[in-house]
């Protein structure tokens, strides 16, 4: 059983996912990290912005809680069998009970990250260096 996530807004509030990648690399467990791809249609936040999901750990946020219960949904599955996923929301979603209230349309790439990733330990190096 996982541990349980923080309650919203209080993930929301870290818009800087790295900090999570570390607690997950120092706690030796896998997470799932989403992505936003692409916004059409004025979304809330600019491709890129990414969440993190794992055990007892959930950091940020693609909406004002339009999506998020969706993506952990997918983010657990994605750490379960390891299968990345592409998830669209608004105009040619497969699931039209959920909508972003601002109308736009987004897509959403969640992979799975072990602790022990090359590209998360150098992000992590650059980060704790302060290089880019």
């Amino acid at each position: 059983m996982r541990e349980p996530l923080p309650e919203w807004p209080i993930f929301g509030m870290a818009d800087d996912v790295r900090s999570a990648l570390r607690q997950a690399q120092q706690r030796k467990t896998p997470v799932a990290l989403a992505t936003l791809t692409s916004v059409e249609g004025g979304g809330p936040r600019p491709p890129g912005t990414q969440m993190v999901f794992g055990d007892g750990i959930l950091a940020g946020y693609f909406s004002g809680g339009c999506v998020e219960s969706d993506v952990a949904d997918h983010a657990f599955a994605c750490l379960e069998d390891g299968a990345p996923r592409r998830l669209v929301y608004g105009e040619g979603s497969p699931w039209p009970d959920i909508q972003l209230l601002c109308g736009a349309r987004i897509e959403i790439f969640i992979e799975r990250v072990g602790h022990d990733d090359p590209a998360l330990t150098e992000l992590l190096a650059a980060e704790q260096e302060r290089r880019p």
